[in-house]
C-alpha cells in the first residue's frame, strides 16, 4: 500500500510541463524541432510522419510541491506533512499539462524552400490554485475576522486541432527565416477568465458563526453538446440543470462514419495562429536563434455559455437539521458508512444548490474567443567539430499574464549516419533536478527517437518500489526523485530521405 500511495503521490505531483521538449530544439536531424523554430531546416530533404507514430509527447510541470515536501517517512508508515506542504507553497500555484499527438506531416525542399505541413491533436490543462486554500488547515473560524479565500482558483482546458503549412528559406549567407500559419479547429474548452470566492465566519453576536460569501466570477465553456442548461422556476430561481451529453453521444451512434470523421476533425470553432522564427550561422561554429510559436486565438461558437455573476456579498445561516435527522432515521437498517455517504452527499448538493441560487449568477450563450498560450525560444549553440553541438536555450511560456521562464544546457553527439545522443540539464522555478538525455538513429529510410528532461520519475516506474523502508538509508539518487516536480517525454517514429550531406555523419565515420 505504501508504494501504490507513493507512486500516486508523484504521478500527481508531477503532473503536468509549462516547458516544451527542449532539447528538441538544436537537434536538426528530427524534423519535430521545426514546431520549436519554424526557421530550422532539418539534414534530410524528405520527412513523413505517420498518424500517433511520429510524435507523441506528454509535457507535466508542478510549481507547487514536491513528494518531499507532504510526505514524511518514518521506519514503519508515511505520515502527512501539513506544514511542510504549506510552507513551501506559493501565493498562486500551477499545474500545467501540455500534450500533442501527430495525425500526419511531411516536409520537403523545392528549390531553396524548406517546406512542412503538419496535423495535431493538442490539449493543454493549466490549473491555478491559491496557496490561501491551504488555510482551512486551521479551521475556518477566526476571532481577528480573517477568511478563507478561494479566488484565484482556475481552470484553463483547451482541446483542439491543428493545421499548419511552414517555409523556411536562407535570405541572407548563413541567415534563415522561417514562418508557420496555423489553422486551428477547436474541439472542447472550459475557461475561467475571473473567479473571486472569499469565506468568512462571522463573528459579531447576533449573527454568530454565520457564513459570510463574498463572490464574482466569469466561467466559459464550449463544446460539441450544451454543458449547462439552467432549469428556472416560475419566479426566476434557478432549480437545476440539464446537460445534452447523453443525447448527443446516443446520437454519435446513428451518424455515418463521415460525419463523424467531419466533425472531429472539422468542428466549428475556428482559429488562426503564427510561429515565427530566425536562425544565423555566424560560422561553423556558432549558431544564434530566435522564435515565437502559437501567437493566435479561437473563435469559440459550438454550444457557448458563459456564466458570471457581479461582486456580491450574502449570507447563509444553515441548513434545517431535521431534514437530515430524518433521512437518518430512514436510512437505519443500512450500513454506518452509506449512511454517512448519503448525508454528506445530500448536504454537499443542497450547499451547492443554496449557494447558486444566493449569488444568482447569469448565463449567456454568446461565442467568446480564447487566446492561446504563446512560447518563445532564444538560442545558442556551438559546435566544436560536426559531431558535437552544445547548446544553451531559453523557453519562455505565456499564460495568464504571467511569463515562465525555463533554462537548459545540453550537448548533442553525432555518431553515425543520423544517429545521436543527447544529454541536458533543465533549471526552472523551484525545480532544478531536471536532468534529461535522448537519442536517435536511422536505420535506411526508418528514424525513431525518444528525449527526457527528467529521467527521475521514468526510473520509478522501471524500478518498483525504489524508495528504501528507512529513509536513514536514502541516497542522492532517491532524495532527486522525492524533489522532482517536472516530466517531459517525446517519443516519435519518422520516414526520411535524402540525407545524403556532411551532417549525417557524425564521429565514428
Amino acid at each position: 500500500m505504501k508504494k501504490i500511495l507513493t507512486i500516486f503521490s508523484l504521478l500527481l505531483i508531477t503532473s503536468i510541463s509549462f516547458a516544451q521538449i527542449n532539447s528538441l530544439y538544436f537537434n536538426k536531424n528530427i524534423f519535430q524541432s521545426t514546431e520549436l523554430n519554424p526557421a530550422r531546416q532539418n539534414t534530410c530533404r524528405v520527412y513523413i510522419g505517420l498518424p500517433a507514430l511520429s510524435s507523441l509527447y506528454l509535457n507535466l510541470n508542478h510549481t507547487g510541491f514536491a513528494y518531499s515536501d507532504i510526505f514524511i517517512d518514518n521506519e514503519t508508515e508515511l505520515l502527512w506533512n501539513v506544514e511542510g506542504l504549506y510552507n513551501t507553497l506559493d501565493p498562486k500555484n500551477h499545474l500545467f499539462v501540455q500534450n500533442k499527438t501527430n495525425l500526419l506531416f511531411f516536409s520537403f525542399v523545392v528549390r531553396d524552400f524548406y517546406i512542412t505541413f503538419d496535423a495535431n491533436l493538442n490539449l493543454q490543462q493549466n490549473f491555478t490554485y491559491p496557496k490561501s486554500l491551504m488555510d482551512i488547515k486551521d479551521g475556518n473560524y477566526f476571532e481577528d475576522g480573517r477568511y478563507i479565500s478561494f479566488t484565484g482558483l482556475n481552470e484553463d482546458f483547451t482541446l483542439y486541432n491543428s493545421y499548419s503549412i511552414g517555409v523556411s528559406k536562407e535570405v541572407a549567407p548563413g541567415l534563415l527565416i522561417g514562418g508557420k500559419f496555423k489553422l486551428l479547429k477547436g474541439l472542447v474548452n472550459v475557461y475561467t477568465k475571473q473567479f473571486m470566492f472569499d469565506w468568512k465566519v462571522s463573528t459579531a453576536d447576533e449573527d454568530i458563526y454565520d457564513y459570510i460569501f463574498t463572490t464574482s466570477f466569469d466561467i466559459r465553456a464550449s463544446a460539441p453538446f450544451n454543458i449547462f442548461t439552467p432549469e428556472y422556476d416560475d419566479d426566476g430561481n434557478i432549480v437545476g440543470a440539464s446537460t445534452g451529453s447523453d443525447a448527443y453521444f446516443d446520437a454519435l451512434q446513428d451518424k455515418p462514419v463521415g460525419d463523424l470523421v467531419k466533425e472531429a476533425l472539422l468542428p466549428n470553432n475556428n482559429g488562426f495562429a503564427f510561429d515565427f522564427g530566425a536562425i544565423y550561422n555566424l560560422n561553423d561554429k556558432f549558431e544564434f536563434s530566435a522564435s515565437i510559436i502559437d501567437l493566435g486565438f479561437i473563435n469559440w461558437k459550438s454550444h457557448p455559455m458563459i456564466v458570471s455573476t457581479e461582486k456580491s456579498d450574502f449570507e447563509f445561516a444553515g441548513f434545517d437539521a431535521a431534514k437530515y435527522i430524518n433521512n437518518i432515521s430512514i436510512a437505519t437498517s443500512l450500513q454506518d458508512s452509506t449512511i454517512r455517504d448519503s448525508i454528506i452527499n445530500m448536504v454537499i448538493t443542497d450547499f451547492v444548490d443554496t449557494l447558486i441560487l444566493l449569488s444568482n449568477p447569469t448565463f449567456d450563450s454568446t461565442a467568446y474567443k480564447k487566446n492561446l498560450n504563446a512560447h518563445m525560444h532564444f538560442g545558442v549553440a556551438y559546435s566544436p567539430t560536426d559531431a558535437i553541438s552544445l547548446g544553451f536555450l531559453y523557453n519562455g511560456y505565456f499564460y495568464n499574464k504571467e511569463l515562465f521562464s525555463t533554462y537548459m544546457l545540453s550537448s548533442t553527439f553525432m555518431f553515425w549516419k543520423g544517429w545521436s545522443y543527447t544529454l541536458s540539464y533543465t533549471m526552472m522555478k523551484k525545480s532544478m533536478n531536471n536532468l534529461g538525455m535522448g537519442f536517435s538513429y536511422k536505420i535506411g529510410f526508418f528514424q525513431m527517437y525518444l528525449l527526457m528532461e527528467n529521467i527521475s520519475v521514468p526510473s520509478l516506474a522501471a524500478r518498483y518500489g525504489i524508495f528504501p523502508e528507512k529513509p536513514y538509508n536514502e541516497g542522492i539518487a532517491t532524495k532527486w526523485v522525492k524533489n522532482t516536480q517536472n516530466l517531459n517525454l517525446h517519443f516519435g517514429i519518422n520516414f526520411v530521405f535524402g540525407c545524403k550531406n556532411k551532417q549525417d555523419f557524425g564521429v565514428l565515420d
